[in-house]
């Protein structure tokens, strides 16, 4: 990554990547020089079994050094409530992310509430999909009200 210069997407999809890796991944990619522009990491283990104290969640999450990464897609990779309601947070103070993919998740209204209280901060979010998690209607309202 350091050295490519044309590389956009980098997708590992139903790889083994864990938590461990995709912190090496994110740090690689802020220290590239422009590339690549978007992160595919479906179906990887990212996250089974990762408790919100996890040493390497902590430096994971701030993905506002990540600024050359728009779309970051993070289906079905285990994503406990816990751990997601961090990503939302942080995703408070991204500056780069235009889309990120957390479909098939098991996510919840509590997640749903978390997201909402970010996006009323981020300017750059364009896009959040959430297919086949766990919201209902009160956390529908929730996002709608941010």
């Amino acid at each position: 990554l350091k050295t490519n210069s044309t590389m956009q997407i980098l997708d590992l999809s139903c790889n083994r990547v864990g938590v461990s890796g995709l912190k090496a991944l994110l740090e690689g990619i802020s220290t590239a020089p422009r590339l690549p522009r978007a992160l595919r990491l479906s179906s990887c283990p990212v996250f089974h079994s990762v408790s919100p104290s996890h040493p390497d969640l902590r430096s994971l999450l701030k993905l506002s050094r990540c600024n050359n990464l728009r779309v970051l897609v993070l289906t079905k990779t285990g994503l406990s409530s816990e751990v997601a309601i961090l990503l939302a947070e942080a995703l408070k103070w991204n500056t780069s992310l235009s889309v990120i993919g957390l479909n098939e998740n098991r996510l919840d209204d509590e997640f749903a509430g978390a997201l909402a209280r970010s996006l009323e901060d981020n300017i750059t979010l364009q896009e959040v999909l959430l297919t086949d998690n766990q919201i209902t209607e009160a956390g529908v309202q929730q996002m709608l009200q941010s």
